[in-house]
């Protein structure tokens, strides 16, 4: 097989099951959302390698890409996901892994009754968050270098983030 540069497959990052998948999505270039025919997790596969992913985010990541294509196209899913959220809870610490810009924080952020967190590995789009959000706490660095108080979070979310997850 053909397998395109700087990419690499994996097996499932949940089960461990080899290269048996679905395609879900076709996605950019050589890559595509898969689904693990044994567990169900849904991740990228091939994928960047683990350096390669880190450049990308620390260096490339939304600079070429403007911010209309990673919110609009996402926003009705993220705000039916904010609002199950709210319909369960009122309020408390919310944590959101890999914020990018910040559009999920957003929906929470008219309320004073949530207090928001955001770690995001990219310095523009954590940059962007914090502007769009001033009074979230946005962390720019990758979950595995963050040190968070234990129990504090009453939600915690991680959308669109185990498809690069590289655990």
């Amino acid at each position: 097989m053909n397998r395109p540069a700087k990419l690499e497959y994996v097996n499932c990052i949940l089960c461990g099951r080899c290269i048996d998948e679905e395609i879900v999505w076709k996605d950019y270039k050589d890559s595509a959302i898969v689904r693990c025919r044994g567990c169900g997790l849904i991740y990228r596969n091939p994928r960047h390698s683990q350096p390669r992913q880190k450049q990308i985010f620390s260096q490339e990541w939304t600079k070429s890409i403007r911010e209309f294509s990673l919110t609009d196209y996402r926003s009705s899913n993220l705000e039916r996901i904010a609002r199950h959220i709210q319909s369960l809870k009122c309020g408390g610490y919310l944590l959101d892994i890999g914020c990018s810009y910040g559009t999920f924080l957003k929906y929470f952020s008219n309320s004073n009754s949530w207090k928001l967190t955001g770690i995001e590995p990219s310095p523009l789009a954590s940059r962007a968050a914090a502007e769009k959000i001033p009074h979230a706490k946005i962390i720019n660095d990758t979950i595995e270098n963050v040190s968070l108080p234990k129990e504090q979070y009453d939600v915690i979310t991680i959308i669109d983030t185990f498809t690069i997850y590289h655990g």
